[in-house]
């Protein structure tokens, strides 16, 4: 709903400029040549392109090319052209228009994608900054959680993980999921990331770093898998080694009156 009325005005703003430019020459017509008015028409239709796309911007360029030929051609007030000269005007004019606004198109596209190839980046880092250090696996996934719901302002976020609770934010609706995205290693499923956001529907830009942010939390969760292995390894360790020097101390302890009961009892049978 947001992204059509966004459109209609676009395209009103777009028909008011023309109108507007159209309306300013028009007034001038006396003062400028035909080619001046046509060069005049491809700042506004640059303008436009810039604003609502390549789309936009070829529609502007034929509404200016119809609008060039009504009033700025004669005889005025028709479609009719008598003049060769005005002829390729209008020609070469539409052509212009048409190319300048594909150029300007793809720039704006290309300065879109870099943005949000920018966007990724920088919010994948955050994830792993967030998760560096992490060996909670619940605290892995409410640090998921919180980054999912800030890249999607969705309405509701889960995280479900097999080996911990699941957290929620806020209390998942009574409807199924509208995005199940699985965190998974190459040997197995940790566990899944559950998404509820109805409008505006979720972009495949919006699946493929949510799959990202799966991914880094599967490598977060063995790291701290084999972190907590490791730990539980030394603990193990330690006490092998605590009981070997109670054992050691025991022994030792032991050793010594058992010694003067040996040499006492030699004693004895000596002086029989």
């Amino acid at each position: 709903m947001t992204s059509s009325l966004s459109k209609t005005w676009q395209y009103l703003f777009s028909v008011v400029l023309i109108a507007l430019t159209t309306t300013l020459f028009y007034f001038l017509r006396d003062f400028l040549n035909t080619t001046i008015v046509a060069l005049l028409y491809l700042i506004p239709i640059g303008v436009i392109t810039g604003i609502g796309g390549l789309f936009l911007g070829i529609t502007s360029a034929i509404l200016s090319f119809f609008t060039l030929n009504y009033f700025f051609i004669q005889p005025y007030y028709t479609l009719s052209v008598h003049q060769p000269a005005d002829l390729v005007v209008l020609t070469v004019f539409l052509i212009v228009a048409v190319v300048l606004s594909q150029l300007m198109g793809k720039a704006q596209a290309g300065v879109a994608a870099a943005n949000a190839r920018e966007q990724e980046a920088t919010q994948l880092y955050e994830l792993s900054v967030a998760l560096t250090g992490l060996n909670d696996e619940s605290a892995i996934a409410q640090t998921l959680a919180k980054q999912v719901m800030s890249l999607t302002k969705a309405e509701h976020v889960e995280v479900k993980l097999k080996d911990s609770e699941s957290v929620v934010l806020p209390e998942s609706p009574k409807r199924s999921p509208d995005l199940n995205v699985s965190i998974q290693t190459v040997r197995n499923v940790l566990g899944e990331i559950l998404l509820w956001r109805a409008e505006p529907v979720i972009t495949s830009g919006e699946k493929r770093l949510i799959q990202t942010f799966a991914s880094q939390t599967a490598l977060a969760l063995e790291r701290a898998k084999f972190a907590q292995s490791e730990s539980r390894a030394k603990v193990l360790e330690e006490s092998d080694k605590l009981k070997s020097a109670i054992l050691s101390s025991v022994s030792h302890e032991l050793r010594t009156p058992l010694s003067t009961i040996k040499a006492a009892s030699s004693s004895l049978r000596s002086n029989e």
